[in-house]
């Protein structure tokens, strides 16, 4: 949310900015248009900038597995190799953390594999942080204006 807020503020400066550039015939700062653009734009900003750490916790959380019998016998098999953590679970985790599952993700899908999936996630956060934004900005203009 850091990079959100930071994003958020960044583009109401450049507003305001703008703003003062082009005079009396800009819309204010306080209308719905810019918190609903500006928080839109923040999130997407936000969201894909920190997609890839979203990727890679969320496919560790999922920890597939593969489903393994017993072990090896001696002469070799074509099992995948055999862990004494398989003799509580039964399986095998697909990845071992977080430096495993970004090097086989890096290898398997390469740089498209850290942002598979960014746009529709973008699509279906990015109103609701406007919204966010424009109920923000109009309870902070309530309360300044209060007194």
């Amino acid at each position: 949310r850091a990079i959100q807020f930071a994003c958020y503020e960044a583009l109401k400066a450049e507003a305001a900015r703008w703003q003062a550039a082009e005079g009396e015939t800009a819309k204010p700062i306080g209308s719905a248009f810019y918190p609903l653009v500006m928080g839109g734009a923040s999130k997407i900003v936000a969201s894909v900038s920190t997609y890839p750490f979203q990727v890679v916790k969320t496919r560790l959380q999922q920890r597939r597995v593969d489903h393994v019998g017993k072990p090896p016998a001696a002469g070799g098999s074509t099992q995948p190799r055999w862990s004494p953590d398989m003799l509580l679970h039964g399986t095998r985790a697909q990845y071992r953390g977080v430096v495993d599952c970004v090097a086989k993700t890096w290898k398997h899908e390469g740089m498209y594999g850290f942002w598979k999936g960014c746009l529709p996630n973008a699509i279906r956060v990015a109103p609701g942080a406007a919204v966010t934004f424009y109920a923000y900005e109009t309870i902070a203009s309530a309360l300044r204006n209060r007194h």
